[in-house]
This record gives C-alpha cells, structure tokens and sequence, in this order.
C-alpha cells in the first residue's frame, strides 16, 4: 500500500495524466501546434507529472518497471530549463503515448492492486476476508460481532474475517466486485 506521502504524489500524476489526455483529444497535431494556450497547458502537467514522481518510493517503481521513471522525473529539468528544445511533436507523443499506461499503474496503486493484501468475499456466506500476510494464524479473536482478527505466533494481525459483511462495510463499498475477482 503507497504511504500518505506516495499516495499524494499517485493522485497529481493521475490528475495530471488525465488532463493532458483531455487537453489534447479530438485536436488535430496542427491545431495543437499553433494552439499555445494548449501546448502550455500540456508541458505544465508534464512537469508536475516529472516532479510528483519523485515522491513515488521504490516499491511502487519496483512493481511497476515498464513506467520510465527516471526519466520522467528528469524531464521535467528539460521543461523548465531546456524549453527551447521541447517540441510540440515531443510533448504530443509523450502525452498520447506514455499517459495511458501511468494512468492505470496510479489507479491500480490507489485501489491497493499494488499491495500484499488478499481479499475473498463470499456472497452466499456475506463474509470477506481480508489476508494481510502469509504467516500461519496461530489465534483468532473476536473483538466485535462479526468481526474477526487473525493474529500470528508474535501477535501481528494477518487477516481480518468479516461476517455478515454487507451489515458492516459502507454502503459505497462494492462487494459484488470483489466476489467477481
């Protein structure tokens, strides 16, 4: 799971990613190129996508190594100090060509895809259960109704079980998917 500060950085490359796809869609590579006001606003998410992404740590980079991360945070030094040599043709391509993958590495790292944790629910039983780590569950406890910590031989919690889950989980929580996974 990113930490707080990763988990920021995930959400400026996301919002960023997005906007320079929507900036440039439906725009011919013409019209982008004589349009400023775009090209402008194109680079400038580019360099917030630079410098947030050295706030992404090693783990998240590690699990993805297709996103070029180095050189994402060292082109942001090319867009403030070496702007006369970026491109409309450079900007372009890097938008239509790297944005869509980043986005769906920032969405799978914010929906917790990235992290260890397992989860099962099971729609007939309402019960999901969430595994945080592998170790063999040496003690359960009951610490509400329905709820279920599963600790190690230390004491460290593995998993959580949750029964009749459907009464406990936030009404926004979509259970149906996690079945289908």
């Amino acid at each position: 799971m990113p930490s707080e500060r990763e988990r920021r950085a995930l959400l400026g490359i996301l919002e960023n990613a997005e906007a320079a796809l929507e900036f440039t869609k439906d725009l011919s590579f013409a019209t982008f190129e004589t349009d400023r006001r775009t090209l402008y606003a194109v680079v400038r998410c580019l360099e917030i996508i630079s410098e947030t992404s050295r706030r992404v740590g090693p783990d998240v980079r590690g699990r993805h190594p297709q996103i070029p991360w180095r050189q994402i945070a060292d082109a942001g030094n090319v867009y403030r100090h070496r702007y006369d040599n970026v491109s409309a043709s450079l900007v372009r391509g890097t938008a239509e060509e790297c944005m869509t993958e980043i986005i769906a590495v920032c969405r799978t790292e914010l929906a917790g895809g990235g992290s260890d944790v397992k989860t099962r629910y099971d729609p007939e039983a309402d019960a999901l259960y969430l595994r945080l780590a592998d170790d063999r569950i040496v003690e359960s406890e009951e610490v509400r109704a329905g709820i279920v910590l599963d600790y190690d031989a230390q004491g460290r919690l593995v998993g959580i079980e949750i029964l009749d889950a459907s009464e406990h989980i936030a009404a926004g929580a979509d259970l149906a998917a996690l079945a289908a996974a």
